[in-house]
């Protein structure tokens, strides 16, 4: 079972939904206001920019030398279709008989295989199963060996909730020799409690959250006794979870504690994210004392779901993924521009997915209006049609959307800041003090970015900090002095990096 949670754990569910619905969300009088400095951002944004493009220009550098991350949103996002081909083929000369899921009697023999593989997003996603898939190991040890240098990937772990699950990844981590200092996984935990309940594989929540984080717990209090796991924790540095997203939710009070949850009914998205949030915070705050490394909640959040799961997702959440529901409360984007909250976007994915045309995608006017949002790929089996996904999204923002060069490189600087990458990772890629939000920490020279673009948007951000802050009560700003001080030093919050 897990712990109980420290003195410094969140607050019980109930009360950390009742903060949630204290959000003045559709208050008419905070909708306005919201809207109306979100407004006033984007038209300073744009003089900014009429005032000083030509500075900017002569200040940044060449696009392609800048550095990114592709924080994948597919669980496929290390291999082309045009890498995946050639691999089946391989293998079905050296050994056509080999099978590539467990539970399907398809072999690498089949001529209309290496087709459907390509065709069917179901199917496909299931031989990079790590537990399921038979060639996924062989699959991604290929694709990480003879990538081209200077790529920097995060891409998602699939995580099904099951006993045993923690053994076998990290036994398949270590037999394919995964381990990259260019790359990092998240964890993708499905909210899969309904199957596992009929299944028989468990007879409540809490037995769920006991298969996520019981074998985490003993990796971190006896990493000698696992050696695997604790090699793969090493690599990893989130969680997501939230997908799907889609998924009904039931009204959330009066809701039971996870060992009386025994219902044949998903619980609600806030409810599942409270309490992976709130173990993955504990485990946290004893590795971090141990010397360990610390994973980040990254939810998906604003995709084909409810908007409440973006206020969900700002109370429990470092990162979220997608987010383009953003667009319908004026309030929540206040409130993630105002505390930096990185978004993650893949906007071809999402008109694939969501039937989001690019003209009516929210990223413009999110990036105008100075929210921390970063491009990346989705599964390139089903969204791209050449081997660099990351940089068909970029040509996309380029020509649907009329970005710049130089608000591409400073969405690509963000990709790398937002990053679970170590620290001495980033110092490489975009210099030493890279943690300063001003323009002291920007090195030009790596990052190819504009000294006077970063300092526009610090500048931008601590004066709209302290507009909000002369609106409250003395007893409250005084509170929120240390940020604004963080700030003019040059130094970000610690919920940034």
């Amino acid at each position: 079972p897990v712990p109980s949670p420290p003195s410094q754990s969140p607050v019980t569910h109930k009360e950390k939904y009742k903060e949630g619905t204290w959000l003045p969300l559709e208050n008419r009088v905070i909708v306005g206001y919201a809207a109306e400095r979100l407004s006033r951002l984007a038209l300073q944004f744009s003089l900014h920019v009429a005032l000083n493009g030509t500075l900017e220009l002569s200040q940044s550098g060449e696009p392609m030398l800048c550095p990114r991350v592709d924080s994948c949103l597919g669980e496929s996002g290390l291999v082309p279709p045009s890498k995946l081909m050639e691999f089946f083929m391989a293998q079905a000369k050296t050994n056509p008989t080999q099978t590539l899921h467990k539970k399907a009697a398809l072999t690498l023999a089949e001529t209309e295989l290496q087709l459907r593989v390509l065709s069917e997003g179901q199917t496909s996603e299931g031989f990079f199963s790590p537990t399921m898939g038979c060639l996924s190991g062989p699959l991604m040890e290929e694709a990480l060996s003879t990538r081209r240098p200077g790529l920097y990937t995060e891409s998602r772990l699939p995580m099904c909730c099951r006993r045993g699950e923690w053994t076998a990844l990290g036994s398949w981590h270590a037999a394919h020799k995964l381990s990259s200092p260019s790359h990092r996984w998240i964890v993708h935990v499905t909210r899969g409690y309904r199957a596992l309940l009929s299944d028989g594989r468990v007879k409540c929540l809490a037995d769920v959250l006991d298969n996520v984080f019981g074998a985490l717990w003993e990796a971190t209090l006896r990493p000698l006794e696992h050696p695997n796991l604790s090699e793969l924790l090493q690599h990893v540095v989130a969680f997501d979870t939230g997908d799907p997203e889609d998924i009904p939710d039931s009204d959330m009070p009066p809701a039971p504690p996870p060992h009386q949850w025994s219902e044949d009914k998903e619980p609600p998205y806030a409810y599942w994210l409270y309490y992976i949030a709130t173990n993955l915070h504990v485990l946290n705050v004893v590795r971090s004392s141990r010397g360990m490394t610390t994973f980040e909640m990254r939810p998906r959040a604003g995709q084909t779901g409810n908007v409440h799961h973006l206020t969900s997702s700002f109370l429990l959440g470092h990162r979220i993924c997608f987010g383009m529901a953003l667009q319908h409360s004026p309030v929540l984007t206040y409130l993630f521009l105002l505390r930096q909250i990185g978004i993650v976007v893949s906007p071809l994915a999402a008109a694939v997915h969501n039937s989001l045309q690019h003209e009516e995608h929210p990223f413009p006017q999110l990036f105008q209006c100075g929210l921390n949002v970063t491009l990346a790929s989705g599964a390139p089996l089903h969204h791209y049609t050449t081997d660099t996904p990351l940089m068909e999204e970029y040509a996309l923002a380029r020509h649907a959307w009329g970005l710049t060069d130089i608000d591409l490189i400073e969405i690509a600087r963000r990709s790398v800041l937002l990053s679970g990458f170590p620290a001495g990772t980033k110092s490489e890629l975009l210099g030493d003090s890279f943690w300063l939000a001003s323009a002291h920490g920007n090195n030009r020279h790596k990052t190819q970015l504009a000294p006077a673009r970063v300092a526009y948007r610090t500048d931008t951000l601590a004066k709209e900090i302290a507009f909000v802050n002369s609106l409250l009560p003395s007893n409250i700003t005084d509170v929120a002095d240390d940020h604004e001080r963080n700030i003019a030093m040059g130094q970000l919050p610690a919920h940034v990096f």
